[in-house]
């Protein structure tokens, strides 16, 4: 009987690797799908950072912050996704279709620190389950990964190194999680500082119970890290510091959402069971059953039985950081966009392979398999590309692309160019053509400048305060009809103008955004 059991457990155990193992290579050919086909999304903030690529690599190797907060007006991200890109930048000539190849990579390796937590922990079945569960959560974003990405690798090493230090009381593994704190503020501040607030009392607890004081001074690694916030607030008269002060104290408000302290509590705790676990139960009541009843249940389990400690304690870390960021972040009064968040995912989805341990194993395959099919339909439906986006859509690469390339093969020696968006940067249309002139080596293209020969690139506006027409005549200053016009289906636009008298002669808005802010 007990080696038929036993043959039963592995023979489970060997089919949900097999499970595992199919439902992540569906994610990674959905993960690969832009790739693929030589794309990636490319909207502003995409398209602001491979900009920000650009300027390293031929302007200055060394940059001390990475892209702008969205939260707090003056605050940046530090660079770390920066550099971590640069090498597939700089190995593609620039080319976005094959850094979206790494990004292919980076979701991999999302994976693979799931999976090897999940087995340092709990066994290789759960490590194989969470990187499967991860992969269906993040296959879809894959195409439009930014700086966020970076903690959503990190946030279960980072729990990892801090259990690990828990249980050893090694100052190698507090030296690690500090370390690996610190990275993750450099990708994501929103998700990272609450964590760091919430870290430093536990970490202070275990020091002073365990008597290891000197491990204090292992704090101080963090400073690594954040160096780069302090090396540029020293050279900007404090200007991230200031920024920070401004908001919290009410002189800036920009951002900030208009509800009362009641109305905000309410929203986290609703965030509690909703958007934090959103990325594996796509808020729906009876997928989040699936997670919660069976995580209770091992909780139970686990604490009924003393040889389950460790796996409790991994457990309950996850949800003192989980429960504790929703509490942390009543303060803030902008808005919770969801990837401040993300890096839960991995966690998330690590919680929910860790009751594989606990419950009937039999059981468990079918809650996988209903939280895999269910995922993976709903991402499928909601943002699965068909092949007719691909240099279709205004907001894909190779649809930029491809209009940059047309406007260069239409020019003679030198031209000049605007660029009209809803948000004034028009960043993707600026990364395309300074990305084409490498391939036109014969031309010279003068951004923002007018030369007899002289082209308007404009997308469709939304924003009913500003339109482009209002734009050309009191901005570029063009009052002539166009010589010839592309249009798109997006409702993007391409106009040629051969400039001569008032049109050529008198300057455009000097105030118009044409560069990087604050670099």
């Amino acid at each position: 009987m007990v080696k038929n059991k036993e043959n039963n457990i592995l023979s489970i155990n060997l089919i949900v690797k097999i499970l595992s193992l199919i439902v992540f290579l569906i994610s990674l050919f959905f993960a690969s799908w832009f790739a693929l086909h030589g794309d990636i999304i490319f909207h502003t903030d995409i398209a602001r950072d491979f900009l920000l690529l650009e300027d390293v690599v031929k302007y200055k190797p060394i940059t001390l912050i990475g892209p702008r907060s969205g939260g707090i007006p003056g605050v940046f991200h530090g660079p770390a996704w920066t550099y971590l890109n640069l090498p597939a930048f700089i190995i593609g000539a620039g080319n976005p279709a094959v850094v979206g190849w790494f990004w292919v990579v980076l979701f991999v390796l999302s994976c693979y620190a799931v999976y090897f937590v999940g087995k340092k922990v709990f066994s290789p079945e759960v490590g194989y389950i969470g990187a499967a569960l991860t992969g269906v959560g993040l296959a879809f974003s894959v195409s439009s990964f930014f700086n966020p990405v970076g903690a959503v690798i990190l946030a279960p090493l980072f729990i990892y190194t801090f259990y690990q230090y828990w249980l050893s009381q090694k100052n190698k593994y507090l030296l690690w999680t500090v370390l690996v704190l610190g990275l993750m503020i450099q990708f994501q501040m929103a998700f990272a500082v609450p964590i760091l607030v919430l870290f430093i009392p536990l970490v202070l607890f275990l020091i002073i119970k365990n008597r290891k004081f000197v491990h204090i001074l292992s704090l101080l690694i963090i400073l690594i890290p954040l160096s780069t916030f302090i090396l540029f607030d020293l050279k900007h008269q404090f200007l991230q510091t200031k920024s920070v002060m401004n908001y919290t104290t009410g002189k800036e408000n920009t951002g900030k959402v208009d509800k009362k302290l009641d109305d905000i509590i309410r929203t986290r705790i609703r965030s509690t069971y909703t958007d934090g676990v959103g990325f594996v139960t796509k808020n729906n009541n009876w997928m989040l059953y699936l997670l919660v009843i069976p995580l209770f249940y091992s909780l139970v389990v686990s604490f009924k039985n003393k040889k389950l400690y460790n796996k409790r304690l991994f457990l309950l870390l996850i949800l003192y950081f989980y429960f504790g960021y929703w509490i942390m972040t009543i303060g803030y009064r902008g808005m919770m966009w969801g990837y401040y968040y993300w890096p839960f995912l991995g966690l998330v989805a690590l919680t929910l392979a860790s009751t594989y341990d606990f419950i009937d194993k039999r059981l468990f395959i079918i809650i996988f398999i209903i939280f895999s099919f269910y995922n993976i339909r709903y991402d499928y439906l909601g943002f699965f590309k068909p092949e007719s986006y691909f240099g279709g859509d205004g907001g894909s690469w190779k649809f930029n692309y491809l209009g940059a390339k047309r406007i260069y093969e239409d020019a003679g020696k030198e031209f000049g160019y605007y660029i009209f968006t809803d948000d004034q940067f028009g960043y993707s249309n600026r990364y395309a053509m300074n990305f084409t002139q490498q391939q036109f080596k014969n031309k010279i293209a003068f951004p923002y400048t007018k030369k007899k020969i002289t082209y308007l690139l404009i997308s469709p506006s939304g924003n009913p305060t500003i339109s482009d027409d209002w734009w050309k005549a009191e901005k570029v200053k063009i009052k002539a009809k166009p010589v010839q016009v592309w249009r798109y289906k997006s409702g993007f636009r391409i106009e040629k103008y051969e400039l001569s008298g008032d049109d050529l002669n008198i300057p455009s808005d000097e105030n118009l955004i044409h560069t990087l802010i604050f670099r």
